[in-house]
């Protein structure tokens, strides 16, 4: 989860540097198209990071003599919290590059 909350964080710095810059359509296409990048990357990181807990958690449960079921299933519940992270700040990085967007195509109009 450290790396989409890393990501997050220059997503953060890429949106605020956009809409403080003046005009140059440029820089700002230049930033709505790193935007673009940044959260598209985010919802794999989290199923990759989700993919890889399942599998830790299953080798851990391949090795225990006793295990609850109840711990089973807090460590799969916990497993999908990567994924959602990624997805929520990929819909917030999606309505941030729409709104640079239409910014952007009314200025230039």
């Amino acid at each position: 989860m450290y790396p989409i909350l890393l990501i997050a964080l220059v997503i953060i710095y890429v949106a605020i540097r956009a809409f403080s810059k003046g005009g140059d359509p440029a820089l700002r296409a230049h930033d709505q198209g790193t935007l673009l990048a940044l959260g598209a990357a985010c919802p794999a990181i989290g199923v990759l990071g989700t993919i890889m807990g399942i599998t830790r958690a299953l080798a851990i449960i391949i090795t225990a003599t006793d295990i609850s079921p109840k711990i089973v299933i807090q460590g799969f519940g916990q497993a999908g919290v990567s994924t959602t992270f990624g997805l929520v700040v990929f819909l917030l990085t999606l309505v941030v590059w729409f709104v640079l967007r239409e910014q952007s195509r009314r200025t230039t109009s």
